[in-house]
């Protein structure tokens, strides 16, 4: 009878490609470069999501102040490298296609049951888009993002009571 814990000889191979692999990817991720943080990105994009839900809120209209939060959320992330050719690009990139995501989820939310496989299937073919060159995979990345928020944004209006 032959040792059950003995692996044939292919399957050791296989385990030790698969091991060294996940190997290079620990590796790769310990080698990543340091970057710096602009404080100043950072301030303005956590003002440009706050501020809007405050006014919102002192408004009496939150979703008013959230939607204005996802718009800065959207931008907050382009047009700071390059010239103002390629900056306006980033961004109109940007715009549209979160815009296109978040109405692709609120137009799939009204198509219940079905509205989870829709959204899945769109993020498929985003993905495959996503995989053409750098600006596409951050757009479709962006898109399926703001279709997951747009699918949930129909079932998630917050009453506030105006005083």
């Amino acid at each position: 009878m032959t040792d059950p814990l003995a692996a044939p000889p292919r399957w050791r191979h296989h385990l030790k490609r698969a091991s060294s692999a996940g190997r290079d990817v620990i590796v790769d991720a310990t080698r990543w470069k340091r970057v710096e943080i602009n404080v100043v990105h950072v301030l303005t994009a956590g003002l440009s999501l706050g501020v809007p839900i405050v006014l919102g809120i002192v408004r009496g209209d939150i979703g008013a102040g959230m939607v204005a939060a996802l718009g800065a959320l959207l931008v907050s992330g382009s047009g700071h490298v390059g010239g103002l050719k390629y900056r306006s690009a980033d961004l109109l990139n940007t715009s549209l296609a979160g815009a296109g995501g978040a109405a692709a989820g609120m137009l799939s939310s009204a198509m219940q049951p079905w509205s989870g496989i829709l959204i899945v299937a769109l993020a498929a073919i985003a993905t495959v888009f996503g995989g053409l060159r750098p600006s596409a995979a951050k757009a479709s990345t962006q898109a399926i993002v703001f279709m997951i928020i747009g699918a949930s944004l129909p079932s998630s209006a917050v009453p506030i009571d105006a005083h």
